[in-house]
C-alpha cells in the first residue's frame, strides 16, 4: 500500500506492507517512505509483474527537476 503521510518536512510518501486477516489489515512494515509530496503531482501506482517484481511509480512533487536528478525518488519508476 503507498499514502500519504505529514512527515518532519511536510507531505510524503511511504510504501508498506500490510498482512490482511479477518477482514482487517494490520502489521504493517514500512518497506520505503520519505519521498517528497506536495497538494499535487503526488501520485503513486503499484504494479506486480508475473515475475512477482513489484515496480512503483513516483509523482514529482510538483517540482519537475526532481524527475531528473538520479539522487531523488520522485518522478521514477522504482523496481522493488
Amino acid at each position: 500500500m503507498v499514502y500519504n503521510y505529514i512527515g518532519s518536512s511536510g507531505i510524503e510518501e511511504r510504501l508498506a506492507r500490510y498482512t490482511y486477516s479477518n477482514g482487517e489489515l494490520g502489521s504493517p512494515v514500512t518497506l520505503l517512505e520519505g519521498i517528497d509530496g506536495a497538494g499535487n503531482h503526488n501520485g503513486s501506482r503499484l504494479v506486480i509483474d508475473a515475475e512477482q517484481k513489484l515496480y512503483m511509480t513516483t509523482g514529482d512533487a510538483a517540482n519537475t527537476s526532481q524527475s531528473q536528478d538520479i539522487n531523488l525518488l520522485n518522478g521514477k519508476v522504482l523496481k522493488l
